[in-house]
Formats: C-alpha cells, sequence, structure tokens
C-alpha cells in the first residue's frame, strides 16, 4: 500500500496521478489522468495538480492496492464493492490497522 493510512489521501499517492516530464507543459508537480471536474460536469481529460492535492478528491485510489478515498478514511469497505472484493479489502484493511 503505498498510502499510509491514518494520513489525508495526496496525489502523490493516487493510482491516476504520473509525475511531470520535460517539456510535456505541465505547470505543477504532475497530471491528473482522472480529469477534472466542475460539479459533476467533465470539463478536461487530464489536469494538472500538486503533488500533495488530493483532500477533496473522491476519485482518489490507492496506487498499489487500489482501496479508495472512502476505504482510506473510514477504514472500512466501500459498500459498492462486489462479495469477492469485500472479502479481499476486509482482509487488507484489518491487516493495516494490525500493523499500526
Amino acid at each position: 500500500m503505498k498510502h499510509t493510512m491514518g494520513n489525508c489521501t495526496n496525489c502523490i499517492d493516487c493510482y491516476h496521478y504520473r509525475p511531470k516530464e520535460d517539456n510535456d507543459g505541465c505547470l505543477e508537480d504532475g497530471w491528473c489522468l482522472n480529469g477534472l471536474y466542475v460539479g459533476k460536469k467533465k470539463v478536461a481529460d487530464i489536469t494538472s495538480v500538486h503533488w500533495n492535492d488530493g483532500g477533496g478528491c473522491y476519485d482518489w485510489e490507492d496506487a498499489e492496492d487500489r482501496i479508495t478515498h472512502f476505504e482510506a478514511m473510514t477504514r472500512t469497505v466501500d459498500p459498492s464493492r462486489t462479495g469477492l472484493e469485500k472479502l479481499y479489502y476486509e482482509k487488507l484493511l484489518k491487516e493495516t490497522k494490525e500493523t499500526r
């Protein structure tokens, strides 16, 4: 798990974050491949972000284990997951609680 449980979610720990490269036109630290939303309307396919943004992003997913923003903040499994996913993520979240 890339995200440290107990901390706020940051873009650098997100599955959708890509660091900037030379001459790609990014004015910040990297790109969010999830896009830019205003309200619930998507206005851009990608957007530039700072590495420590993400506190207000509800589409955040851990880069390694793909836990969601909801799961990282509440440490409970997202109710929208399927049966097998629920079992896997319950075990994963329980292991991270025990290691803290």
